[in-house]
């Protein structure tokens, strides 16, 4: 590891380049970040803190076995969030001996039987496999859950408290009837796509969790492609389909906008950077950090983070103009009018 390290400080493994040499030719400055793949890699601890929430932490999805991902995960939680409860909820069908792996965490383990319908996106059996875990985490009677994935980690011993005192500190409008606001990163979490709140990581007081995944199941077989944004996001798909239900079980009425969502994020979500609970996705782009950051071109695609979620929150008369017409755009695409 130390090896490495020298490495990457010093050079790019590219003929000998330098990473000086690189950013001159570039034109751009090149940074990078180091994540323990073990958790025997991993020795720092959360501080110590008085703290009288109880949580769970809520690990979903198929096992991760390459590397131990899923595993080493548990392995690190163990060591960082020893005062939580730690749920894993898979299927009947994964490798018996790799369970056993994870009996021997003395963790709370979940296997469900898979839908027999998967539904657009397969969402369906990200509603079954965390809503049996949301109800374990009920039955066990934490305050708080933090929903993960199996291909999820967070680098963050302090995430917990973390996202606890985000909660506390920005209550939710008293006409949400909701008791908590749910919090989400900015990972996958949209600007300009409405109601378009990630779906793999969330952090929410456990009936408010309850109430956001006891949603029916997508029972659709096919989806639109290649539609425009507003489009898309009234088709309602993966993560909109869940948001979606939930705002409108909680009495809001939806207007499909950016204005309407944008109020919505204000009033019962808060969103957070991801970085600040350290958050990695084995998964889409895992190599690149600010996979949707861009200096040359303002695109439609861009991720909500806190800065701009709390100028939302402060009031959107602040805006000179929001951009509605974006939404007959395509996703990902380039922004050319005024923002």
């Amino acid at each position: 590891m130390k090896l490495l390290k020298s490495i990457l400080k010093n050079v790019v493994n590219f003929k000998g380049v330098t990473i000086g040499t690189l950013e001159k030719i570039l034109g751009s400055y090149i940074t990078y970040h180091l994540r323990p793949k073990a958790s025997a890699d991993i020795d720092i601890s959360a501080d110590t803190l008085n703290t009288n929430s109880k949580v769970a932490i809520i690990i979903q999805g198929p096992l991760l076995k390459k590397d131990n991902f899923t595993l080493n995960t548990i392995q690190i939680y163990k060591k960082f969030f020893s005062n939580y409860q730690i749920i894993l909820s898979t299927w009947k069908d994964e490798d018996n001996d790799y369970l056993n792996e994870m009996r021997n965490e003395q963790i709370e383990i979940i296997l469900n039987d898979k839908p027999s319908f998967p539904g657009i996106q397969n969402i369906n059996y990200q509603i079954l496999s965390t809503r049996n875990a949301v109800n374990k985490a009920r039955e066990i009677g934490v305050d708080y859950v933090l929903k993960t994935r199996t291909d999820i980690r967070l680098y963050n011993p302090n995430s917990i408290e973390f996202l606890v005192n985000l909660l506390k500190t920005f209550p939710p409008v008293k006409e949400s009837g909701q008791n908590k606001r749910i919090a989400f990163p900015s990972l996958n979490t949209f600007k300009y796509r409405p109601y378009s709140v990630t779906d793999i990581v969330m952090f929410g007081e456990t009936n408010d969790m309850m109430d956001y995944w006891s949603v029916s199941f997508d029972t659709r077989t096919t989806s639109p492609a290649d539609v425009l944004i507003g489009d898309f996001s009234r088709a309602r798909l993966g993560e909109i389909y869940l948001s979606t239900n939930y705002l409108e079980k909680i009495g809001r009425e939806l207007k499909w906008t950016i204005s309407d969502s944008w109020d919505a994020f204000a009033s019962c979500f808060c969103i957070f950077d991801a970085q600040s609970i350290g958050l990695y996705w084995n998964k889409h782009d895992r190599n690149r950090e600010y996979r949707r950051s861009r200096y040359n071109v303002t695109r439609n695609d861009q991720e909500l983070n806190f800065a701009e979620w709390l100028n939302i929150f402060a009031g959107l008369n602040n805006k000179h103009a929001i951009p509605e017409y974006i939404l007959n755009d395509q996703f990902a695409a380039e922004i050319k009018g005024q923002i």
